[in-house]
């Protein structure tokens, strides 16, 4: 026995029809065949639809409640920063330092002058000291490091304003080495 279906009345374009009846000579099927087939499809796709739109839905849903119990436990445990507030302005401000911190060009072209004016008098080791600042300076701001030039007069005034700090320490192309002049100790003999 056959199962039988409801009987629908549709109009449809004279155009689609004529399709269909070619269809149906080329491949030996039936127009009412070709409007179930279609229909079916159609159904099923809608469904696909449906069902991952409900699985969207509820994946926000859960994503939603964990950030909800995540802000509760935060709340809970007496958190300083407001999960709420914007992030702008959760900013801690017990590990800022209050006084004003030196540019870290600036440390880095006080380390490369020192290190340039404990070369002394030796000229070799004078000009290995100078190159490796300005590589030094090239390798901090490799996309905006200035040209040698400008890295050889801002090492110069370093220099310059260095003048007064006493020498610790000097080169000894002797021994090849530098020597921290503090620890030097003389025989006392005196003049």
């Amino acid at each position: 026995m056959k199962e039988r279906g409801v009987v629908l009345t549709f109009e449809f374009p004279r155009d689609l029809i004529a399709r269909a009846k070619k269809v149906n000579a080329i491949f030996h099927t039936k127009t009412t065949q070709l409007i179930r087939d279609g229909l079916r499809h159609k159904v099923e796709e809608l469904e696909d639809k449906h069902r991952r739109e409900i699985a969207l839905q509820i994946a926000d849903e859960a994503a939603k409640k964990a950030k909800d119990d995540y802000r509760k436990t935060l709340r809970a445990a007496g958190s300083t920063i407001s999960p709420l507030a914007p992030l702008s302005t959760q900013v801690r401000t017990s590990g800022v330092a209050s006084g004003p911190t030196q540019d870290p060009m600036e440390a880095l072209y006080t380390e490369l002058a020192r290190s340039i004016r404990d070369a002394g008098d030796d000229t070799e080791e004078k000009r290995k000291r100078i190159d490796a600042a300005v590589a030094a300076v090239n390798r901090e701001r490799p996309l905006t490091a200035p040209s040698t030039e400008i890295i050889l007069r801002t090492l110069e005034t370093y220099i310059l304003k260095l003048r007064d700090e006493p020498v610790t320490s000097t080169y000894d192309s002797l021994v090849n080495t530098i020597l921290d002049v503090s620890k030097l100790k003389t025989s006392g003999v005196t003049e």
